[in-house]
Order: structure tokens, then sequence, then C-alpha cells
């Protein structure tokens, strides 16, 4: 048995949780009540999961594991935007 779509499905569901999340704060304009080390910690370990499924030859996993990573990446560039035009 092939676990590679398995684990995709299951990162392709955290990606949209993700991206939803993103969206629900810009949207809002508002920071407040974000927990900051929990998006750099999925970020960090989204990071390290690159060499993971390579090593384990799953392509599909890398694909979506690269769409998670880019999704934070891109909300904690949007929420520091969000909080320097907060503090201006």
């Amino acid at each position: 048995m092939n676990p590679d779509p398995i684990e995709s499905a299951l990162l392709l569901g955290a990606a949209y949780i993700s991206f939803r999340s993103a969206l629900r704060i810009y949207t809002s304009r508002s920071i407040d009540g974000v927990y900051w080390p929990a998006w750099f910690y999925y970020m960090a370990y989204e990071a390290w999961r690159f060499p993971y499924y390579w090593t384990l030859g799953q392509p599909l996993s890398i694909v979506i594991n690269a769409l998670m990573f880019s999704t934070n990446f891109i909300a904690i560039a949007g929420f520091v935007r969000i909080y320097r035009n907060k503090n201006e």
C-alpha cells in the first residue's frame, strides 16, 4: 500500500484550513489573538518535511507540502504587514 495519496489528502485538508484561517485574518484586518509562534512552528515543520518526503519517495506529498509552506509563508508576511500598519 502506498501511503502517499492518503498523506496528501490529509495535507490538502490541512492546507485548506490554514488558508481559511489566514483569509479570515486578512478580511478582518485584525491580528488580535493570533498566536505567532504556532505559525512559525508549522512553517519550520513543513520545511523539515521536504527532505523527509523526498527520502520516502512521496512526490505528491512534496507538492502539497509546498502548498502548505507557501500558504503559511504568505500568511506570516500578511500578518507582519497588518501589524506594521496597525502600529503606524
